[in-house]
């Protein structure tokens, strides 16, 4: 007994201090990275707008760019602290660190097993696509942040029987649908998985009602909130961006976790990956439901794949893909790392499978990349080429094209830096060099035949490019 504690010790102060190093690699990218296309976009498009106006005004729901709660902390962030891009990202910042505390509780108080505490970790933390967006101006990392403290009020909800913390956790998924409006559909979800988790149980009617009354209550105070944006959105067939299944969707997730592995390739790493993934999903959430146990989550999962595929079928809206997969961040790291902590296996088998995942949270940790995201690695250089533009202008002006996809952040720095040397042209997807501009930001491979135009700057395959 002795021997274990201090080896659950050990692995909690461990995984905490990993914990602490992914949190300082958010808050440096926050401070240090280029803004991005999405951000720049919510930042161009929302900033004049008053926070009643984010959720009513049209002009606000232009594409599904506007995640209603990172938009209204992030003008309160620079409101209280002045404008940067750190600060800007501060909302973002705050869950990762929330989150972390969260988990830490659950490692101290409700899971024995170190493999099970490493997996809790190293799916919610380390995986560098996911630490990303705890370092970006958009939904994403509060998201999960408060996805997951749903579920931690829910199981301690169901531990106590409080409806206090019932109350909480529908609060809490609120604001996660708020940071997220594909969250909208854990509200359904969630809630029949409680009303069959606790069916055959005994419980008071007060706790049975009031199964029934919090998620309704919050359930309709969030559905009042977003029902306009949501019409604006279907008008404008925001909601039909996605994939076609469940395959597709973890595919998108793996192929994004493992980013560094070329996709042209071997699409085919890709494939497996997604396969143990499946097989590795489908296993326990089998032995869950065989034995009975961590069954609201398994059943919740279960759930909401077939919401998805209803969601599809009938309404062709479409399965996450991407930066939404998001959604089964939360959820997959209790599912598993609940299944692990009751799994009956020996001493041995214990250790190798801790040493596994133990090594797995330290490669994926190490394998960020301190100048980019994942996602939006195209823009990690816009900012510094604004600046140089800016630099070569000196007391002239300089006309420059920006290639669309870094337009919104060339823009965001235009206005935000007060780059008066600099007239940008206007947002385009085709792109032509009619208008002659002095500068051009592009990838280096559609100017490699413009016989007119200089590099003076590369990162890779992105250029800043000056008219001999």
């Amino acid at each position: 007994m002795k021997e274990t504690w201090i080896n659950n010790r050990i692995i909690n102060y461990s995984l905490i201090l990993l914990g602490v190093f992914a949190g300082l690699i958010a808050v440096y990218k926050a401070a240090t990275l280029s803004f991005t296309h999405d951000e720049s976009g919510t930042f161009l498009y929302l900033n004049q707008l008053s926070p009643w106006q984010i959720l009513i005004h049209e002009s606000a729901w232009q594409s599904a760019n506007n995640h209603i709660l990172n938009t209204v902390l992030y003008k309160i962030s620079i409101h209280l602290f002045g404008h940067s891009d750190f600060i800007l990202r501060l909302p973002n910042v705050l869950a990762y660190w929330g989150c972390l505390l969260t988990a830490s509780w659950v490692i101290n108080n409700k899971l024995s097993k170190p493999v099970s505490k490493i997996v809790l970790f190293l799916i919610l933390f380390f995986n560098p696509y996911i630490l990303d967006f705890y370092s970006l101006c958009r939904g994403y990392g509060l998201s999960m942040f408060f996805h997951f403290s749903f579920l931690i009020c829910i199981w301690r909800f169901k531990d106590k029987q409080n409806v206090l913390l019932l109350y909480l956790a529908f609060a809490l998924l609120s604001l996660a649908s708020l940071s997220l409006l594909t969250n909208l559909i854990l509200f359904p979800i969630y809630t029949i998985g409680l009303w069959l988790g606790f069916k055959s149980q005994k419980i008071s009617i007060k706790v049975r009602n009031n199964l029934i009354l919090a998620p309704l209550i919050f359930g309709l105070i969030t559905l009042v909130l977003v029902l306009k944006p949501l019409l604006y959105l279907i008008g404008k067939n925001e909601l039909k961006f996605g994939v076609a299944s469940i395959w597709d969707s973890l595919k998108s997730f793996t192929t994004q976790t493992f980013y560094y592995i070329p996709k042209q390739d071997f699409m085919w790493v890709h494939d497996v990956l997604t396969i143990i993934l499946l097989i590795a999903i489908t296993t326990v959430l089998y032995f869950s439901l065989k034995d009975r146990k961590n069954a609201f989550l398994s059943l919740s999962f279960i759930l909401l794949i077939i919401a998805l595929y209803i969601l599809y079928l009938g309404f062709d809206i479409r399965f996450p893909s991407e930066r939404k997969t998001t959604i089964y961040i939360p959820i997959l790291a209790l599912i598993f790392s609940n299944h692990l902590d009751r799994l009956n296996i020996n001493q041995l088998r214990q250790k190798l499978y801790g040493v596994v995942a133990f090594c797995a949270c330290i490669l994926l940790l190490f394998s960020n990349k301190l100048d980019r995201t994942i996602e939006w690695k195209y823009d990690r250089k816009t900012k510094d080429y604004m600046l140089l533009t800016q630099e070569t202008a000196s007391e002239k002006s300089i006309v420059l094209l920006a290639e669309w996809w870094f337009t919104p952040t060339a823009e965001y720095y235009v206005k935000t830096l007060e780059l008066k040397n600099i007239v940008l042209l206007p947002y385009k997807k085709s792109f032509d060099l009619n208008d002659n501009p002095n500068m051009v930001i592009a990838h280096t491979s559609i100017m490699l035949q413009r016989d007119k135009y200089h590099l003076i700057e590369s990162d890779e395959e992105l250029g800043l490019f000056v008219k001999k």
